[in-house]
């Protein structure tokens, strides 16, 4: 059925920190493989200015080297661009970079904003995790009008690849410290829009009031955010021993992690999709989140909403899932219900229908 071939960008494997985009490219790879019967070809970029200087600037900013492969099309899975003369597609996953700005680093933003522009001048069709992101970005950017598609994420296969009985035994061989009490999950990669500060305030307020729960933290130490920081907005009489840093958990200590927690706690002042949230309803966790136009519609009604800028209203729905179990229960039910809306298969389908577009065009 699909006779051309697809090269994709996989820069986001080798960071440090590859978030929800590694995590897409990761998944959309695999997917794309059983679809079309052989595994898509992967670009990688070149090191050109030595081992301390960003990787990704010749493609960023010197649109160099010239890319040669034998791919019908090219897609670029976050904002950097191999220089192409190949049908581009770009997936463009938020535009936070834009809203946000002092929450990246000056290299950060420079690469972004480079990266869109790109996008805008180069890319024949442009991919999006959410409706809402393609509403916003051809708001803000009338050029992409006629070029977006919102093509949702499919559920991380980890959810699905193993029995609840099989992770608790390979977590504990790890020998890492584990919450086996109760507990809030937050998970992701420490950085500045993912709201920290706030979510430990919320719950040095309910602390106090419960003192066998803690708050567990999981994921990669970004930037711009200290976790001596975050501790200090919980007064030592309030829990601040009670709030675990969870280092880089893989996928099985994160799959164990959602199981057991009593809610999954997720108050980012902005996203473009939010793969936690997946996971999350996946795997069963109740889920307070912020009440913005992306986690709305992913969620749609298996989460608590609130205000993420205020901390009152984020402590009040974290204590009503610990109060009322009955609204936790119904959270679960839902969760699981709209996570089954959420397919690899269909995804890959979709972009490939994409990179159709693109090579037709």
């Amino acid at each position: 059925m699909y006779r051309f071939t697809v090269a994709l960008t996989q820069d986001r494997l080798g960071s440090p920190t590859p978030g929800g985009i590694g995590r897409y490219a990761s998944e959309l790879r695999s997917a794309l493989a059983k679809l079309l019967g052989r595994e898509p070809t992967t670009i990688k970029p070149p090191i050109f200015f030595g081992t301390t200087a960003p990787r990704l600037a010749s493609w960023q900013f010197l649109r160099l080297p010239p890319m040669s492969c034998r791919a019908d099309v090219v897609h670029a899975t976050s904002l950097a661009i191999p220089p192409t003369s190949k049908p581009l597609v770009v997936t463009v996953h938020d535009l936070i970079f834009e809203k946000w700005p002092s929450a990246f680093t000056r290299w950060g933003l420079a690469f972004h904003k480079r990266g869109l522009r790109v996008a805008e001048k180069e890319a024949a069709v442009v991919i999006t995790p959410t409706r809402a992101v393609a509403e916003e970005l051809c708001a803000q950017h009338p050029a992409f009008e006629g070029r977006v598609v919102a093509i949702y994420h499919g559920v991380p296969s980890f959810c699905a690849t193993e029995s609840a009985d099989e992770v608790p035994e390979k977590v504990r061989a790890t020998n890492r410290p584990f919450p086996l009490d109760e507990y809030f999950l937050w998970v992701g990669t420490i950085e500045p829009r993912k709201n920290l500060y706030r979510l430990v305030q919320a719950f040095a307020l309910l602390a106090p009031s419960y003192p066998r729960l803690s708050l567990v933290l999981a994921g990669k130490l970004g930037w711009k955010v200290r976790r001596e920081a975050l501790l200090q907005r919980v007064p030592a009489r309030k829990g601040r021993e009670r709030v675990v840093f969870f280092d880089d958990p893989d996928d099985s200590e994160l799959r164990l992690l959602y199981q057991n927690c009593l809610a999954f706690v997720f108050p980012s002042l902005d996203e473009g999709f939010g793969f936690p949230l997946l996971e999350a309803m996946a795997l069963g966790a109740p889920i307070v989140a912020s009440d913005i136009p992306p986690i709305r519609e992913v969620v749609a009604k298996a989460a608590v909403l609130v205000d993420p800028k205020r901390v009152g209203n984020l402590a009040e729905a974290m204590d009503a899932l610990v109060r009322d179990r009955s609204l936790a229960h119904c959270l679960q039910e839902a969760g699981s219900e709209r996570a089954k809306e959420f397919s690899w298969e269909r995804s890959a389908k979709l972009h490939l229908e994409a990179y159709q577009k693109a090579v037709s065009r």
